[in-house]
């Protein structure tokens, strides 16, 4: 035997009889299918596992150092591994009785791999595990009484280890990169090799076969292992995680312009990006990532064993029951990827190469999600100005580094501006919703500088004027004052929150304006609140009318929190229905028929379904009502100025 000057090492110091031990050398080991090996002077079946790596069980022996003696691989020099303390066997039926219970448990976890797997393990490969379990009793029983002894120690070392495959890669964790899965399940992929690597030692070793118990016991143990293992490879080239290219971002055909992403100064946009990833494809194997690479070779890794153990049962065939005596056919990568669509999360982008100078864009992420936020700003442009920049998605891992460059338009908000919003009085007598503004009632409510605090109920409207360094300037009239330009307008701001009580901070928010004077839209940031008061006057309390005319007549309509509400008169329940809020006009002051003018701002109006009879209860002569900041209510037909005193308890 020709001297081999590599060096060799051995994945454990000390072990116990049953233990599967394995040596790695630095050097390529011979072509065969083993060797025959000493440790503590006592002979060893040694089975080749790869090019570099072979292992063995270790025998009953003494403990303590004993020297394995590797000259059959041409090592001159032997290692030394130690026998650690261990119970003897003194009945080898009980560890087989205890053997057979486990091996019912992972025979019944293999079926559930049949069925309930993503990538279901293959109904031969379950029937060949099933025929092992089967013929084992025979064969224990045909066994001499050393050998019973021999496969006692490997049964009791011998772990039949589950998989969660609902978490495999972080598989339940909606955020994850679909690159994140594929890189993670490389881990539990290796280990489930390096245990494949343990009942290599029981099989056939060349000239130096292994006893057919043993063998057979191997034989479940390797079996049970690979299986799961496959399936954890099937799932592994399944999994589009390589990404390709970037293909698009979203907010542009909405946007026009030929599909321009418009960024405003200072205002936050959310978008999404989409990619094609692709599954690992058989030409990774020499072009590919390096982490395709190494999947590639576990790949190849596995099938030698699924060859391996197919050859094993061949040479069991004589001693097994059943007829399932091969596996089902090897099912490696795919020549060609399948790709699919998805947006990259959005912490795996980054904003890159802004190839306009003057202008900044910044990309923030949350830590879950795929909407990217980003924000544009400019101290040198104060005018619409097309530019591009680029989105990188990187995963070094994977060795992938894709991106796209973005067609965008920088729009600033025009400084200069300022909002009037206008406190007014209704003109016909009452408000509500059928009244107008009257604009020779207008004073200034607030005045808005851009992203000053705003307060407001959802979709009420609110009239407003407009400066321009300092001047007014023409604006929209609202339609139902006709389309002539003039010194006034409205606008609204809107919600798609459901109703709630507590008050909504939106951030920043672009009230949507338009300068006629200078016929240019004007997107004006103001640092929004919802403000929900008319939820919390409303809802959970009783709307009560009395009635000065006729004394102890009374009605109540009691809102309630789930959308519904009971109407009551005297307290007899008289009818149910549901409520919502509705669209108002926000208003702060309202002047009766007598000439009586009250202040008093207007929070919004609710709107109830459901018989609400008008005769004898005037507030709800259309079933809607305002509700005011002092906690009045008013109605469409007369108001608070009506002969109803209405009350909310």
């Amino acid at each position: 035997m020709p001297e081999n000057t590599g060096t060799v090492t051995l994945n454990k110091t000390t072990a116990v009889p049953g233990d599967v031990v394995t040596l790695t050398s630095t050097n390529t080991l011979d072509n065969k299918p083993g060797w025959e090996v000493t440790l503590g002077g006592q002979k060893v079946a040694l089975a080749r596992v790869s090019d570099t790596q072979a292992a063995f069980i270790v025998p009953v022996v003494s403990s303590g150092a004993k020297s394995l003696d590797l000259a059959a691989l041409g090592f001159k020099s032997t290692l030394t591994l130690t026998i650690g303390q261990y119970a003897a066997i003194q009945d080898p039926a009980a560890v087989f009785a205890d053997f057979q219970s486990r091996l019912a448990v992972a025979v019944a976890y293999t079926e559930g791999l049949t069925t309930a797997s993503t990538y279901p393990l293959p109904a031969q490969n379950l029937a060949v595990l099933k025929n092992l379990q089967q013929s084992l009793p025979a064969m224990y029983a045909n066994a001499t009484a050393a050998q019973k002894l021999e496969v006692a120690y490997l049964m009791r070392q011998m772990a039949f280890a589950q998989v969660d495959f609902g978490t495999l890669g972080d598989k339940a964790t909606a955020n994850d990169d679909p690159a994140d899965r594929l890189s993670k399940m490389v881990s539990p992929y290796a280990l489930a090799r390096i245990k494949l690597v343990f009942f290599v030692g029981t099989m056939a070793v060349g000239g130096y076969v292994a006893s057919p118990l043993v063998m057979l016991v191997g034989s479940v143990g390797m079996l049970y292992q690979l299986n799961q293992t496959l399936v954890i490879q099937q799932d592994i080239l399944n999994t589009t995680g390589i990404a390709m290219s970037i293909n698009d971002y979203s907010n542009r055909p909405a946007e026009g312009n030929g599909g321009t992403l418009k960024l405003f100064k200072d205002t936050p946009k959310g978008i999404q990006v989409e990619a094609t990833y692709r599954t690992v494809q058989a030409s990774d194997a020499q072009a590919g990532p390096e982490l395709a690479k190494q999947i590639l070779s576990g790949v190849e890794e596995v099938r030698g064993f699924h060859t391996r153990i197919n050859a094993v049962l061949l040479q069991l065939k004589q001693w097994l029951a059943g007829s399932a005596t091969s596996l089902s056919p090897f099912v490696g990568a795919k020549t060609q990827g399948t790709t699919k669509t998805m947006n990259i999360p959005a912490r795996r982008l980054q904003v890159r190469n802004i190839f306009t100078s003057g202008i900044t864009v910044t990309g923030t992420a949350p830590a879950t999600g795929d909407v990217l936020t980003l924000k544009a700003t400019s101290n040198t442009f104060n005018a619409v100005t097309p530019f591009t920049f680029e989105l990188a998605y990187d995963y070094p891992t994977l060795s992938v580094s894709v991106k796209k460059t973005v067609t965008a338009e920088y729009s600033p908000v025009m400084p200069g501006y300022t909002v009037e919003v206008l406190s007014y009085d209704m003109i016909n007598n009452v408000g509500h919703i059928y009244g107008e503004a009257d604009p020779a009632t207008f004073s200034v409510e607030q005045v808005l500088q851009p992203n000053d605090a705003f307060k407001a109920p959802s979709q009420s409207l609110h009239y407003y004027r407009l400066k321009y360094n300092g001047q007014y300037v023409q604006v929209k009239q609202p339609t139902f004052n006709g389309t002539t330009p003039g010194t006034y307008s409205t606008f609204a701001v809107s919600s798609t929150a459901p109703p709630q009580s507590a008050d909504v901070n939106a951030g920043s928010y672009l009230l949507s304006l338009y300068d006629e004077t200078n016929s240019r839209a004007v997107l004006f940031p103001v640092n929004l609140t919802f403000n929900n008061e008319l939820y919390r006057k409303v809802v959970g309390r009783t709307i009560r009318t009395s009635f000065p005319s006729n004394p102890g007549y009374f009605t109540e309509v009691r809102v309630k929190a789930d959308g519904t509400h009971d109407y009551y008169t005297n307290s007899a329940l008289r009818n149910v229905g549901t409520w919502s809020i509705s669209a108002g006009r926000m208003y702060y002051s309202t002047r009766c028929a007598s000439g009586a003018k009250v202040r008093r701002k207007s929070l919004g109006f609710m709107r109830f379904t459901g018989p609400i009879a008008a005769q004898e209860y005037s507030p709800f002569e259309s079933n809607v009502i305002e509700v005011y900041e002092d906690g009045t209510v008013n109605g469409t037909g007369g108001g608070f100025c009506n002969s109803g005193q209405s009350i909310i308890q």
